[in-house]
């Protein structure tokens, strides 16, 4: 579903028993594997892999709901220090685009109603903006939302929420 923009449908076209032998035989392989070494050392990421870091670990920072909650001494980014400070390698760009086409978060409008759009979150190391809602980009002075909000259900009042996040090329 990840890059097909699918749900449950998609796992009838997946050729799963196909594959079970494969999949249990790499398991028990990985059981077997010794531990990873306790050192500092270059990680080379599969695409699935480093799509659930970036949607897990690195979209969150993003969110500016979060952003905001936090004290000064916790918070990892500043809506003050938007683009000034240097926070990862010159050649990380990363941004969100809720529109688009075949990925598992796309949507044409958010759940504020607000439409889909490309949003810059780091160019060139340097955080260059947040994913909002209508309350928070007027909280600190955004043109508008980032149309990042949903909800999960009707039980559950929307939240900003990463969606579609990627590493720029």
């Amino acid at each position: 579903g990840l890059f097909m923009g699918k749900g449950w449908e998609l796992l009838s076209e997946l050729p799963l028993q196909e594959h079970a032998e494969q999949v249990a035989s790499e398991a028990v392989e990985l059981r077997q594997a010794p531990e990873c070494p306790q050192e500092q050392t270059t990680v080379v990421l599969d695409g699935a892999l480093m799509a659930h870091h970036l949607l897990h670990t690195t979209g969150p920072l993003f969110e500016l709901d979060r952003v905001l909650r936090r004290a000064d001494d916790q918070a990892v980014f500043s809506v003050e220090r938007l683009g000034a400070d240097q926070v990862a390698d010159a050649r990380v760009s990363i941004y969100a685009d809720a529109g688009e086409a075949e990925s598992a978060g796309s949507m044409a409008f958010d759940d504020e109603g607000v439409a889909a759009h490309r949003v810059p979150l780091m160019e060139e190391g340097k955080v260059a903006g947040y994913l909002s809602s209508r309350e928070t980009a007027a909280r600190v002075g955004l043109e508008r939302s980032s149309g990042s909000v949903s909800s999960s259900g009707w039980f559950s009042a929307p939240r900003v929420r990463t969606s579609n996040i990627s590493l720029a090329p």
